[in-house]
Parts: structure tokens; sequence; C-alpha cells
């Protein structure tokens, strides 16, 4: 237990003093159901005058050791607990029932710093804030190696309408078209056809008849080309 004499402090108007402590867990009523710590405790803290009242302001460092509540690896965490308390005369009136009170000048802060060292205590520590944990299946850490099991969770009530999905799928699946590798939208293909035009062809004039013809070509009415007849045409 750590009691302290404060009548020194309530003796001057504005009054304090400060304490360094190093704590073993039995110094504060800990064992290993309550906490398991690493090392002592260090306290660091001052007691003020505050009229009637005892003002405790401070820090506790401590580790505590446990395991990853993701992969279950031991570690020890560093923790740092902030104090901040008032202690009653005892025999005030209308105080709630977690309130500290001293008697006689003299104040046992033992209480005090249990209470802040277990309520700074995590329920859950972790190694790192990204620890991905082991696989619930195949127990591997991932954090190692990747695993590539399937740790989705149905509800047993909802295995019967997993099933069903599953059919509608594959079902589905027998039926889908093929899709093209390259895909273009429509507004593309709309804007390579806007180029698409129609262009009047090039005609000469026969040199044997004289009649409107296409270049490099027989003539449709003679049937000559280049000075020779290549095709016969009946006479009208």
């Amino acid at each position: 237990m750590i009691k302290i004499n404060v009548a020194e402090i309530k003796k001057q108007l504005i009054g304090s003093a400060s304490y360094h402590y190093e704590l073993d867990p039995e110094a504060l009523d800990l064992t290993e159901d309550d906490v398991s710590l690493e090392g002592q405790v260090v306290a660091d803290f001052t007691l003020h005058n505050g009229g009637e009242l005892i003002l405790l302001d401070g820090s506790l460092h401590f580790s505590v050791k446990g395991e990853c509540g993701r992969c279950l690896k031991p570690l020890v965490q560093p923790l740092v607990s902030t104090l901040e308390e008032r202690y009653y005369p005892e025999g005030t009136e209308n105080l709630p029932d977690d309130a500290f009170t001293y008697k006689f000048d003299v104040v046992d802060v033992t209480d005090a710093l249990r209470e802040s060292l277990l309520l700074t205590v995590p329920a859950r520590m972790l190694c790192k804030p990204d620890c991905k944990g082991i696989c619930p299946v195949c127990g591997a850490d991932r954090n190692v190696a990747p695993c590539n099991c399937d740790t989705r969770t149905i509800d047993p009530r909802l295995q019967a309408l997993e099933a069903l999905l599953e059919q509608k799928l594959e079902f589905r699946r027998c039926f889908v078209m093929a899709v093209p590798k390259r895909k273009m939208s429509k507004a593309r293909r709309d804007s390579r056809r806007a180029n698409w035009k129609l262009t009047a062809p090039g005609l000469v004039e026969c040199p044997q008849c004289h009649e409107q013809m296409r270049p490099h070509h027989v003539c449709p009415e003679c049937g000559y080309y280049d000075g020779k007849e290549v095709v016969k045409t009946e006479e009208e």
C-alpha cells in the first residue's frame, strides 16, 4: 500500500508535492489473474492542496505481457495511464459510492493507481495495427504468406439458398454469349461511319463513238477499248 502524509501540503495555501515510485505489481495488489506485467510500474504524480480536497494528477508507465488478438503471437506492449483523482475528507456527505477519501491527513493512493492501470489495459492487443491474423480454416499465419482458403461464414439456415444460387449461376454460365475482346462503343462506330460518302465516278469521252465512258474500261456503247473492238455490240 502507498500511503502519503499530506499534513505539510495542507498547511500551505497553494501546497503541492511530487512523488516518484517504481513499484512491483504486489505493491498495487495486482496478481497474474488481474494483469500480467513486464517489469515494474513507474508512477510519477503530484498531490495538491485543494482546500478540503486533495487533488492527484500524474501518470503511470508500465508494460503488459500478452498475445496478439489476431495472430496469437506473444508480445509486450508498453502503456501509459493518466492519473486524475480527488480525495475527500472521510465523513463528507453526499459522496458517490466510488469516491476516494482520506483520514487523519493520510492519503492512500494505492486503489487510485491500481484502478487507473487496469482501466488502461486494452481488452485486445495487437502485435501491429495491420496484423492479418491466422487463417481460421488452415491455421496459417497470413502475415507470413497469403492464404487462399474460403473464410466466408454462412448461416446454416441459408445453406439451402446458397446451393440454389450456385445452380442458378451454373445455368447462366452455360448460356452466356461470348464477349468481344475489343468491344467498340456505338459512339466510336458512328463517328467512323460519319466519314463514309459516295463520290461520282469520273467519265471521259470515248475516242471511237464519242459517248461518255469510264476511264480504262471498255466502252459500253461501241465495245471498243484502246482503238480495238473488244466486245461486239448489237446494231440498232
